[in-house]
């Protein structure tokens, strides 16, 4: 069971530049929005790390398949207990594609949205369930 109180810096799709922390699960929202916004072996010390998801957004890949690969590379991280991804939007002609994710940690789940384009990447609406 991981600490719930990790501290991390604010980045989603790039670092501000007063480099705020954040933690708890906003830190987990935004370690599992760089896993999936960072391609494979881009960490030549961690080649395992990253599934950049804007890599669907110039394909046919099915949904199905898209949310499959968002959830493994989820799962790496040592918080995650176990994850669900559904892909709520997905439009191909503007290369746009919304996930959402809910997450299981040790403290029970939570959820966010995911939108991502091929010009930037958002967190949207971090909700945590009630315990």
């Amino acid at each position: 069971m991981a600490d719930l109180e990790t501290i991390d810096i604010y980045c989603v799709d790039d670092f501000l530049p007063h480099m705020p922390e954040v933690r708890g699960r906003t830190a987990l929202a935004h370690r599992l929005a760089r896993r999936l916004t960072t391609p494979r072996a881009r960490f030549r010390f961690w080649p395992n790390f990253g599934t950049d998801m804007r890599r669907y957004l110039l394909s046919k890949v099915p949904s199905s398949q898209i949310a499959q690969d968002a959830a493994q590379e989820c799962e790496k991280d040592e918080q995650v207990e176990s994850v669900t991804v559904t892909v709520s939007k997905v439009d191909f002609d503007q290369r746009e594609l919304d996930l959402d994710i809910e997450v299981v940690d040790a403290a029970g789940p939570f959820e966010f949205t995911m939108a991502i384009s091929d010009a930037r990447v958002s967190l949207i609406g971090l909700q945590q369930q009630a315990l």
